[in-house]
């Protein structure tokens, strides 16, 4: 316990110290519009649809400012520019774009299976036919480990290859961000697939490395589709990403918050065979969220 707190008072002051410049205003670029329209006008023709540009001019590049030494010896500095109430309510208006419900359902639903396991391991690998000690229950954290290193590349490098080639074939030029969600394909089963898994090992009692077979699964679905989703958000809303993903880490943690309040007294009423299906149901559930999005949003939006 100590050494968690000291770790997360380490994070904290490495944070402030090492990342000061905390607010980052995108450029508006005064270009022309693949229709020949400038960005007002274009706005306009297309009503509420953002505008994005992929390849901005020479002319309008711009470069990140590097703070000072001063500057970063005093972490914590008021904005003059920026009000503290619409600094506030700003995340809100996400809850009326598509994308943004979407992510924070599908980050919810897949991060709650693994929290989930994690605080009722305990009793299931303590208690017979297991009866692990409280170090071997948790070594089997190292499969959830390993299938968080396994989603990183997956959800990281593998997506940004797909996406790529998706490009190449399409010809520069036109990069929409619905394009990133064909990158989900390759892993999104795993997660829901490790919720079945799950349900009937822990229910039927079989050896623990099936178990940590199924860990390992739902581990790997709590970062690798989450991972793309947030990558697509940030693209499909480029100038409020910031505000989105301060709604998703908000949010994401309340939905996940509402399994685990629960999680332990419904294991022990139903059983992990009833919790994990649900898990299951509503993991295939918010991954098909994706394809509503791709075959609509992305017909509007063509960078």
């Amino acid at each position: 316990m100590w050494l968690c707190f000291a770790l997360a008072v380490a994070d904290i002051f490495l944070i402030f110290f090492l990342c000061p410049e905390s607010n980052f205003r995108r450029p508006e670029w005064d270009l022309i519009s693949t229709n020949g329209l400038d960005t007002t006008e274009a706005e306009k023709a297309n009503g509420d649809n953002e505008i994005f540009f992929e390849n901005v001019p020479p002319e309008a590049g711009y470069t990140v400012r590097q703070p000072s030494l001063a500057d970063m010896i005093v972490p914590i500095r008021a904005d003059r520019d920026l009000n503290f109430f619409r600094a506030m309510v700003a995340p809100l208006r996400g809850l009326t774009r598509p994308a943004v419900i979407w992510v924070v359902l599908l980050y919810g639903c897949a991060l709650s299976p693994q929290i989930i396991f994690i605080f009722t391991m305990s009793s299931l690998l303590e208690a017979p036919p297991y009866l692990f000690s409280s170090v071997a229950v948790g070594l089997m954290e190292v499969a959830a480990l390993i299938g968080f290193l396994l989603a990183c590349y997956g959800g990281g490098m593998l997506s940004d290859l797909i996406n790529d080639h998706i490009v190449r074939r399409r010809g520069y030029g036109q990069v929409r961000a619905e394009d990133r969600l064909l990158s989900l394909i390759p892993g999104m089963a795993i997660g829901p697939a490790g919720c079945v898994l799950l349900a009937f090992f822990c229910q039927n009692h079989l050896h623990w490395a099936a178990i940590a077979v199924g860990f390992g699964m739902v581990s790997f679905g709590s970062v690798y589709t989450p991972n793309i989703a947030i990558t697509y958000l940030a693209h499909r809303h480029q100038r409020d990403a910031a505000q989105c993903l301060v709604l998703i880490n908000v949010v994401k943690n309340l939905v996940a918050f509402l399994f685990l309040y629960e999680a332990v007294e419904w294991v022990q009423s139903q059983g992990y065979l009833q919790v994990y299906l649900v898990m299951f149901a509503l993991g295939v559930a918010t991954i098909a969220g994706a394809l509503p999005l791709y075959l609509f949003d992305g017909k509007q939006y063509v960078e």
